[in-house]
């Protein structure tokens, strides 16, 4: 049987609060401001492009600030239930990460057709990051199902 090193558990904990952190650290904000926060389409973006003057831009908006407040509020309810404890299933963490990557790929679409290439390039980045977290998480998951199976528990 591996033992697992107390520096392995610190290092397992420190890594899912960065997650939560960086997530809801992100994500509150920035759905509050554009949903409760006066905050509006910032339009000159977009005046070069078919959006322009539509209601799909503030349709948009509403829905991307929608789509933050629920991945926000996904992090915490992860976070208050414990599913960042070792051995414990992930789903609410796992959905906020894939409804996050979701976003980050419309927010991409939509500084693409701004032709804001640098926006879009980070945008790209950062689906890719969210990506990555998603098969970190799941890895842990599967490696503490198959510990569960060998163990018995």
């Amino acid at each position: 049987m591996v033992q697992v090193h107390w520096f392995d558990k610190v290092a397992y904990y420190v890594r899912y609060l960065a997650i939560y952190v960086l997530f809801i650290g992100l994500f509150l904000p920035a759905g509050i401001g554009k949903l409760f926060g006066g905050e509006s389409v910032p339009s000159s973006l977009f005046e070069k492009s078919w959006l322009d003057g539509t209601v799909v831009l503030s349709t948009g908006w509403t829905l991307d600030g929608i789509g933050e407040l629920v991945v926000a509020l996904l992090m915490i309810a992860s976070l208050v239930t414990g599913e960042w404890f070792q051995g414990r299933t992930k789903q609410l963490l796992r959905i906020g990460l894939a409804v996050a990557t979701l976003l980050f790929g419309v927010m991409c679409t939509g500084m693409t057709i701004a032709d804001q290439t640098a926006s879009a390039a980070s945008l790209f980045f950062y689906f890719g990051a969210t990506s990555v977290v998603y098969l970190v998480v799941r890895h842990d998951e599967r490696e503490a199902e198959g510990k569960e199976a060998a163990t018995g528990v």
